[in-house]
């Protein structure tokens, strides 16, 4: 998951991502998600629209999290698209 993890997500028109203490919230025209990041081995920031994900150990674990955190945000489809993915990756109608 470590390849995922170094992915950069760049944030589409229409949306906005804040980040605020461990919790990045994504808000747009279709709605909004927040997901907080509980393992501060895991660190975020935006910069110039985009947000990276970044991690302090080569640990196998902690780059599984890596990759399994910048997944998530990923899931602001139902904010841009209006599909209704949540953030745990279930389906919703």
């Amino acid at each position: 998951m470590s390849r995922i993890g170094n992915k950069l997500i760049t944030i589409p028109e229409k949306v906005e991502v804040l980040i605020k203490d461990m919790t990045i919230s994504v808000k747009g025209p279709k709605g909004e998600l927040a997901t907080t990041i509980v393992d501060d081995r895991i660190t975020f920031e935006i910069n110039d629209g985009i947000l990276t994900f970044s991690r302090t150990s080569e640990d196998k674990v902690v780059k599984s999290l890596h990759g399994l955190y910048r997944s998530l945000p990923l899931q602001e489809h139902p904010v841009r698209d209006g599909s209704h993915l949540s953030l745990a990756g279930s389906t919703s109608h």
